[in-house]
């Protein structure tokens, strides 16, 4: 057994208003840990104080690295990890000790790839609403993994056993599982290095254990850059990107025909939409973007996934509607898509129905 059970890695950047709650959030774990703050190049003073504040602190190692975003702050902390299992948390969130130290348990005892809890988000006002809501406890083989939690994440719906699985912090991961399918945290476009690291994670895994208790309060910090989500740059290239790398992953690990099949049309359903709602938040046109999206709204394989047979399977006939207005008439959709841009979640829901 390695002599650390468990890893914490926490990204961090010009956080001192947070993180103290975070560390006290943790200084309950009984079980051998090590706490890993990846300053990722704060320009304030943040790593002295840091260094300071926790010097008299065994668990706790602080590194500074040059900025290179919360997926290479993730990796780097990721690199220098020693114990059994990984836990990532933000710094302006905090945890339930004694669900961490339930997991731990349990994640050692049954020698399981990943233990999944419920999450909460905590409002400033000390209100607290559901985030990812674990509705079955159980313990997942291979087999159900792949059949149920794989499609889960891809679509984005919910199953019998959890209402969402993609989140970084829901859980605990075991670092061999990581190691042996070399698997690190990837990033195509702004948000989306959650939904890709678990997905290879439970490409790897073979048992996963699902917990009904609240390990994770996800802080609803307005400063937050996941709460100031407008017009992302990059979404056309590097959306595509993800789409591609997750039916490529599909093929790899021989999934069945039929469910490539569905996200393949659901991708391109999706991709299609979300490009349209994000070139809207874009207050200066980009005409060169404007005109790709119309290129590949109108190649054939758009227009298959979007034709009225694969149309049934959707809770509506908004997303055809939707199409149709944006294949013909795309350069005036700034005059209705800010108003479904703030639904982008909702839309994407009606795109597909399990």
């Amino acid at each position: 057994m390695d002599s650390v059970q468990l890893s914490i890695i926490i990204p961090y950047y010009n956080g001192l208003e947070y993180i103290s709650r975070l560390i006290d959030s943790l200084s309950s774990i009984k079980y051998s840990h090590e706490i890993l703050i990846v300053d990722d190049g704060s320009p304030d003073c943040s790593y002295q104080e840091l260094t300071n504040q926790f010097a008299n602190n065994r668990n706790i190692k602080v590194f500074k690295k040059e900025n290179g975003g919360i997926a290479d702050t993730r990796n780097w902390g990721l690199m220098r990890a020693a114990g059994q299992y990984v836990l990532f948390a933000d710094q302006d969130d905090f945890l339930n000790p004694s669900i961490i130290n339930k997991a731990i348990r349990i994640a050692i005892d049954n020698k399981v790839d990943c233990v999944m809890w419920s999450t909460e988000k905590k409002y400033p006002s000390g209100d607290l609403s559901k985030c990812d809501t674990v509705l079955k406890e159980t313990m997942l083989s291979r087999e159900e993994i792949r059949k149920v939690l794989v499609p889960q994440l891809l679509f984005g719906n919910q199953s019998e056993y959890v209402t969402y699985v993609g989140h970084i912090w829901a859980g605990l991961f075991k670092r061999k599982t990581i190691q042996e399918g070399n698997i690190s945290i990837k990033r195509f476009y702004s948000y989306e290095d959650d939904l890709l690291f678990v997905f290879d994670f439970l490409n790897q895994s073979n048992s996963i254990k699902l917990i009904k208790d609240t390990g994770y309060y996800w802080f609803q910090n307005d400063k937050s850059t996941s709460h100031t989500r407008g017009y992302i740059k990059e979404y056309f290239s590097g959306g595509k990107k993800y789409y591609d790398y997750c039916k490529s992953q599909l093929i790899i690990n021989k999934y069945n025909a039929e469910l490539i099949n569905k996200y393949e049309i659901f991708a391109r359903q999706t991709f299609a939409i979300c490009s349209i709602i994000n070139v809207s938040k874009n207050e200066n046109v980009n005409n060169d973007e404007i005109t790709r999206i119309k290129e590949y709204i109108k190649t054939d394989e758009t227009t298959i996934a979007f034709n009225k047979k694969n149309i049934t399977g959707m809770k509506s006939r908004l997303a055809r509607i939707i199409f149709t207005a944006l294949r013909f008439r795309l350069i005036n959709t700034a005059l209705f898509l800010p108003i479904l841009s703030f639904k982008k979640n909702a839309i994407k829901r009606k795109l597909y129905e399990q």
